[in-house]
């Protein structure tokens, strides 16, 4: 066996790239490396259990020249009995359109072929040429854009799917092998230019970096290794600390500013990267410049914000941070919100019907209380109920955030003191003579306040938003009951201290609000 189809071998099964049975497709553009991946997988067939064919792409970009390339390729998998398969695309035009260099462009494009035609003829695995000053090349490139471990480790040998071969090889490894054996390759012409980045690298800082350091090239090659050793081994260490850090809420992902604090920053950088990939379902062009402003807002106050890309939002709220994918309109809702409730159906305990006023009592109202009917039933159901002198209760459907309110008219005698001051968070008990008008249940306004002591002192609803540190996204969100601007209930919160149920009450009105789940 060939020295250089040894090597491939053992590279092969030490990173453990293919199994018995594998279908093997090769990306092969005509170039050397990509000759030399073809001959030796081709030479391997046997010995490791693989079957091979050939995938050639044509970028639309050189013309004649591309198609001799195309026809060369051709003529090489006939006469090694390799099946072939071409396909052609306008990486130019593809370029223009998505904004992005045709350099990106026909990577994007080539990969999506090669997935395509793999998923079509049956192919497990595919192959791809990179080499050694490939993978230095990429080190480089990622290096210079401040990338992290992961980015200096250059090109893996296997990612999903996709498999080098050759990353072990130097091009004068491969071109040997090639001359030895015969074979010829084409030389793509894009490459002799200086146009593209990378081949500034190539053709530029590479030989510089030779001349200094005899071997650079393999030298740095064999650092990517590190690089990419020490990048795995923190992504475990990330993850398992990523528990305590985070969580789903929804469509966010709720980080812990304190627990961020706690980690050595290298861990908190790859913690902020993994909920980036959850936010928005993959890391490509994520860099260290998004991760910095996402760590960022863990030192800002409550409110700021940053725009990541593919539309992901960041919010800094009290204590956490709230990262979603959207804008924070589309979080809050709100004007959609505010728009039921406030077309929600109501009586104003007068024996009228009144979508302005909101819920009321009729004044002699006791029984174990009843719920409205949801709008388009609602109306009849009031007028019925008005007639026959009976109190009301009320329901609220909405998809995002489904309750029903209940509302139920008790003497006081029924009710123990245990009962009236246990701690729940959706069942309240109000002092139903000092409530003179009409309550409605809706979200907050301007102006809105309530009771906070027996001395009558109001505090504004929107400091008490302030000081229990609730959202600003989200505070259109949190029904309230109340009375014109007064408020006597902020649903899962506190209640006004002048509507509270004292010895002195006779009416208690008993307010609940349900899950939607639970309505019959």
């Amino acid at each position: 066996m060939d020295n250089f189809v040894r090597k491939v071998k053992s590279y092969i099964c030490r990173e453990r790239l293919l199994d018995p049975g594998d279908k093997v497709l090769i990306g092969v553009s005509g170039g050397a490396d990509s000759m030399a991946l073809l001959l030796a997988l081709h030479a391997l067939e046997e010995e490791l259990s693989i079957s091979c064919g050939a995938m050639h792409v044509v970028h639309g970009i050189r013309g004649k020249e591309a198609r001799e390339d195309a026809e060369f390729v051709e003529e090489c998998c006939g006469k090694m009995q390799v099946p072939f398969y071409l396909r052609s695309f306008d990486v130019p035009a593809f370029a223009k359109e998505n904004k992005m260099t045709e350099e990106e462009a026909g990577r994007v494009l080539r990969y999506k072929a090669f997935e395509s035609c793999a998923r079509e003829e049956g192919y497990t695995k595919t192959a791809v040429a990179h080499h050694q000053e490939d993978n230095t090349e990429t080190m480089l490139f990622q290096l210079l854009r401040g990338s992290g471990p992961a980015g200096a480790g250059g090109i893996p040998p296997k990612r999903g799917s996709i498999i080098r071969p050759l990353l072990w090889a130097t091009r004068e490894e491969i071109e040997s092998f090639l001359s030895e054996n015969g074979v010829s390759w084409r030389t793509d012409s894009t490459n002799l230019q200086a146009d593209y980045s990378r081949n500034r690298i190539r053709q530029q800082v590479l030989p510089l970096l030779e001349s200094i350091q005899p071997g650079a090239s393999a030298h740095l090659a064999r650092s990517a290794g590190y690089f990419r050793e020490a990048d795995r081994y923190l992504a475990r260490q990330a993850q398992k600390e990523e528990a305590g850090i985070f969580h789903k809420e929804g469509r966010s992902l709720l980080l812990d500013c304190q627990a961020l604090d706690a980690l050595p920053e290298v861990l908190r950088r790859y913690v902020l990267m993994d909920a980036m990939e959850k936010a928005c379902g993959h890391r490509k062009d994520l860099t260290q410049r998004h991760i910095s402003a996402l760590d960022g807002l863990a030192g800002k106050p409550a409110g700021s914000r940053a725009d990541l890309p593919y539309g992901m939002t960041a919010v800094k709220e009290y204590g956490s941070i709230r990262l979603f994918q959207g804008s924070l309109q589309d979080l809050k809702e709100a004007a959609l919100r505010k728009e039921i409730l406030e077309k929600a159906a109501c009586f104003n305990g007068k024996e009228k019907f009144s979508a302005a006023k909101g819920v009321g009592m009729p004044p002699d109202a006791e029984g174990p209380g009843q719920d409205l009917l949801p709008e388009s039933e609602g109306r009849e159901m009031l007028a019925e109920m008005a007639g026959q002198g009976q109190k009301l209760a009320y329901i609220y459907t909405e998809s995002m955030l489904p309750f029903r309110l209940h509302a139920s008219l008790l003497p006081r005698e029924q009710l123990t003191d245990s009962a009236i001051n246990k701690e729940e968070m959706y069942t309240k008990y109000l002092d139903y003579d000092k409530i003179t008008g009409s309550l409605s249940l809706r979200t907050r306004r301007e102006g809105d306040y309530f009771i906070l002591d027996a001395q009558g002192h109001r505090k504004k609803l929107k400091r008490w938003f302030s000081d229990s540190r609730i959202p600003a996204w989200k505070r259109d969100e949190v029904p309230i009951v109340a009375d014109e601007r007064h408020v006597v209930w902020i649903v899962g919160g506190r209640i006004g201290f002048d509507c509270r149920v004292t010895k002195r009450t006779s009416r208690v009105l008993k307010l609940e609000v349900l899950e939607e789940e639970q309505k019959k």
